[in-house]
């Protein structure tokens, strides 16, 4: 599919979104840590002979939630955070991980090296979450805000 136009520019329609944005990705990795002049000719983007910066660039983190973004997420990212507050209990976490798995080996990559968090629900490495001092008596928080009470 082509682009839409909005405001007079060209927009990407949401499969060339996840397009590019894994181009970018792979992109922004090429042009950091030093090296070599890089040239790339991508779909999206194109460079010339750009030298990479001396620093290598943080880890890449995605929250990608669909399965052609999960799929980029497999093959050039280094994270994934599950979006809508998906534990790893969650059927959103058990349905996504194997597709981001499974992009990574298909890539030459180790699923295991690529990172991955979760949200926590109820419990916490601290102990309870909330703390017994912030919970109304349905076991919700009551914080600051949010018509907490002391």
């Amino acid at each position: 599919m082509g682009p839409h136009r909005r405001h007079g520019r060209a927009t990407a329609v949401a499969g060339d979104a996840v397009d590019a944005f894994e181009e970018a990705i792979v992109l922004v990795k090429l042009l950091s840590g030093g090296g070599a002049p890089v040239t790339f000719e991508g779909a999206h983007y194109q460079v010339h002979r750009i030298e990479p910066a001396p620093v290598a660039a943080p880890p890449v983190w995605t929250g990608s939630v669909g399965p052609k973004s999960l799929a980029a997420t497999g093959r050039v990212a280094d994270g994934w955070i599950p979006g809508h507050a998906a534990d790893w209990l969650s059927e959103r976490y058990r349905s996504s991980r194997p597709i981001i798995d499974e992009a990574a080996v298909a890539a030459g990559r180790d699923p295991g090296r690529s990172a991955r968090s979760t949200t926590s629900r109820g419990a916490s490495p601290i102990g309870r979450w909330p703390p017994p001092a912030t919970r109304r008596a349905a076991g919700s928080a009551a914080l600051p805000g949010s018509g907490w009470r002391s």
